[in-house]
């Protein structure tokens, strides 16, 4: 599939006006983060990868001008917390050091295969197949976060904490440390802080795909026939 048939594809799925996912994957394409190449005919195949960008950028609510960034802000966000070997998205798929992104590309590359998930949903209880997952984007903490099937887990700013404590260790604190302090700690929140939202981020608003909203996408970006 090809970029202008993602874009009708995304917009159906998701609700969200064609004209919108235009601008947007534009800005995308031309910060280099989407597939990209010759045109009409000639022009390259999006993937899973190019699915997975555009989904987050759409999930952030951010305006055109301002997408961009967001979303580079969005997809580096990552997960303290340690994966199943044997869950549906599992150590295998996804390393410890793996970002936001990754998650959700997995998951668009899985719904690509299935037999895994037949194998997992009938390992399930009352014969469902399966599998039920939450994708979640907090525009106003700017967090995310992921519910699967007996695994759930929140992707933070773990960069940026990580930041924040080593300037909190330094002995002699100069101005520019205590500028990058005051910016760190109002970009977003961490996990333990209830239900805040970060510095000028307005009302809180969450953002959710479900597996079946990542399955439509999946089975036309790959012109798949479902099972």
């Amino acid at each position: 599939m090809r970029i202008g048939p993602l874009i009708s594809l995304i917009s159906s799925t998701f609700g969200v006006p064609e004209a919108t996912v235009i601008v947007v994957a534009r800005a995308l394409r031309e910060a280099g983060w989407l597939t990209s190449g010759a045109r009409g005919v000639n022009a390259p195949h999006m993937t899973a990868r190019d699915a997975s960008r555009l989904s987050l950028a759409l999930l952030t609510g951010e305006s055109p001008g301002h997408v961009v960034e967001e979303f580079e802000f969005i997809r580096s966000l990552q997960t303290e917390g340690s994966y199943p070997v044997d869950g549906l998205i599992s150590k295998k798929d996804l390393p410890d050091c793996h970002v936001l992104e990754d998650l959700l590309t997995a998951l668009f590359e899985l719904h690509s295969d299935y037999n895994r998930i037949k194998e997992y949903g009938e390992e399930m209880a009352f014969g469902l197949i399966g599998p039920f997952f939450r994708f979640s984007v907090d525009a106003s903490r700017r967090t995310a976060a992921v519910n699967l099937p007996s695994f759930s887990t929140e992707y933070i700013d773990i960069a940026g904490e990580a930041e924040l404590d080593e300037l909190y260790s330094t002995r002699l604190m100069t101005s520019e440390g205590l500028h990058r302090i005051a910016e760190l700690e109002s970009r977003s929140i961490a996990s333990d802080s209830g239900l805040l939202v970060a510095s000028g981020r307005g009302m809180r608003v969450v953002r959710t795909i479900t597996q079946d909203e990542i399955r439509a996408i999946t089975l036309g970006l790959f012109d798949l026939t479902p099972e």
